[in-house]
């Protein structure tokens, strides 16, 4: 939960925010069908940083370490797919609001989105316009309100596939 980690920042690091890049939003966008979009499942689930100490993870050096490098490998995966990399097109990517292929949270986390009930989808919805004090990812919410019309985000098994180093 973004807001409760750093509240004081939370309006100026969003990706409302159009000098800033989003590596959350930019890897659910590049990797829509990761098991997962945190920093050390995407670490592991690309292959990289894996000869440092897990002990370190979640120290701010390992995980800004991770972050450039995460940043990199998303660079190189655009280019590799053919897409004109700049900040202005990472910006743009950051501020729209990805469809995610999995579940991130719950019951049903890790399936696909195709896979879930629509009550569980509707469930999201209500409890997102009802309980802001139980904040959901606007993408989840975005992807709760595709599915409900039968829109699913593409998978694709890109996992084997990672940039130098």
């Amino acid at each position: 939960m973004r807001e409760a980690f750093l509240p004081g920042l939370v309006n100026t690091l969003t990706p409302d925010n159009p000098s800033w890049v989003c590596t959350l939003r930019l890897a659910q966008h590049v990797w829509p069908d990761a098991p997962a979009h945190k920093l050390q499942t995407l670490r592991y689930w690309r292959r990289w940083m894996q000869g440092e100490r897990t002990m370190e993870a979640h120290h701010a050096w390992f995980d800004a370490a991770c972050s450039v490098r995460l940043l990199a490998d998303i660079c190189w995966t655009l280019t590799a797919a053919g897409d004109d990399v700049s900040p202005a097109i990472l910006r743009e990517r950051s501020a729209a609001l990805p469809i995610l292929a999995r579940v991130p949270f719950g019951k049903h986390q890790g399936r696909l989105w195709s896979e879930v009930p629509d009550d569980y989808c509707r469930w999201i919805l209500e409890r997102a316009a009802t309980s802001p004090d139980i904040p959901f990812d606007p993408a989840v919410v975005a992807t709760a309100k595709a599915a409900l019309r039968g829109m699913y985000a593409a998978t694709v098994d890109r996992s084997c596939s990672h940039g130098p180093g």
